[in-house]
């Protein structure tokens, strides 16, 4: 059962109260709330002794782990999603506002000084990208159109998307944003290659395979730590070539 808002405005005067008996307060919060968040909480541990341990992300994943009924004590989130949760309808206390912004191409001026005029603004606009908090922010799967894909790789929320390099032929074109795991210098080699299998292991179970694409992630074949750190290697030489050819220089 969730602990909400309110047992924890409890739990905190509590504290204060008993330094002795250190605890620690588990949050679920949007990633919008991380820097002042952790400096509240950074501030409450200095005050109090007690440890606030933080889960952040999109809206998206949130969701799907308030849905999963996972036990938090603290849960900051959006009015709407509250307004669908009987205990964190009652409950809820307001904390901060996030605003919403509209972009536009540099050079353009828009009237936005009424609602009619932003109204016509937005309907004679040639093309418009949208938001969708749902998922996390911008992405593909939220644009109006999306014109080729990046990466020679399939976007499996994209399918009909063809690659930049199929369409230009330029074969060699290949850009993909990746994340991995690493371990300290000097990890022990049987630690490297159990974390190895087990990572292996745990992305291709069809819930996290599920979860990474509701936030626009792709799990990617299964390597060895070797085929792992060779590819590092060949990517870091590979974009150490373009920015030197490009002459950009860091400041």
């Amino acid at each position: 059962m969730l602990r909400h808002v309110r047992p924890v405005a409890l739990a905190f005067m509590l504290f204060a109260a008993a330094p002795a008996t250190a605890a620690e307060i588990k949050v679920l919060a949007y990633n919008a709330v991380n820097i002042p968040a952790r400096e509240l909480a950074a501030a409450f541990t200095r005050e109090t002794g007690h440890q606030v341990t933080f889960t952040f992300g999109s809206p998206a994943p949130v969701n799907e782990r308030l849905n999963a009924g996972e036990p938090f004590d603290l849960v900051i989130a959006a009015t709407q999603a509250a307004q669908a949760r009987d205990a964190l309808w009652r409950t809820r206390r307001p904390l901060v506002r996030v605003g919403i912004g509209l972009a536009v191409r540099e050079g353009v001026t828009l009237d936005l000084s009424t609602v009619d005029s932003t109204r016509q603004a937005l309907l004679a606009a040639r093309s418009l990208t949208l938001s969708d908090s749902s998922t996390g922010g911008l992405s593909g799967p939220n644009a109006l159109k999306v014109l080729a894909n990046l990466s020679q790789r399939p976007i499996p929320a994209l399918p009909n998307v063809p690659s930049f390099a199929a369409e230009t032929g330029l074969q060699d074109f290949d850009i993909m944003v990746w994340l991995g795991f690493v371990a300290p210098a000097g990890t022990p080699a049987e630690i490297v290659a159990k974390l190895n299998r087990e990572i292996v292991r745990v992305l291709a179970l069809p819930e996290v395979k599920e979860r990474l694409a509701a936030i626009g992630l792709d799990a990617a074949d299964p390597r060895s730590p070797e085929a792992f750190a060779a590819y590092i290697r060949s990517e870091t030489e590979r974009w150490t070539r373009v920015i030197k050819a490009s002459g950009f220089k860091a400041e």
